[in-house]
């Protein structure tokens, strides 16, 4: 009988301690209380690090920027006079653009 307390206390103490691996994979989400079960919660898309960040881009003049068609969106910023127009195409493949500007 002790034999299988041990068993069944040492399978409990592996369940628990999964619950615990698969919290600490959901990138440190609290998920106590969700709605859908863990185990059905799946990672998708890029793995971390997987975007590209773009590093001091290189900017033209507008009259020189044929990689623009008319129908693209840019997102404006003008800082200490220098203005810069960064489009929106680039920017969602990019998600994080780092210019010192």
């Amino acid at each position: 009988m002790k034999k299988l307390l041990l068993v069944l206390y040492a399978i409990l103490i592996l369940l628990i301690g999964s619950t615990f691996t698969i919290a600490a994979s959901m990138n440190g989400f609290i998920l106590d209380g969700a709605l859908i079960p863990e185990e059905e919660i799946l990672s998708v898309g890029p793995t971390k690090d997987g975007i590209p960040s773009l590093d001091y881009p290189k900017f033209v003049k507008a009259a020189q920027a044929h990689f623009l068609r008319d129908e693209d969106q840019v997102l404006t910023l003008k800082r200490n006079g220098i203005a810069k127009a960064y489009p929106l195409r680039i920017l969602n493949w990019h998600e994080i653009e780092l210019d010192p500007i």
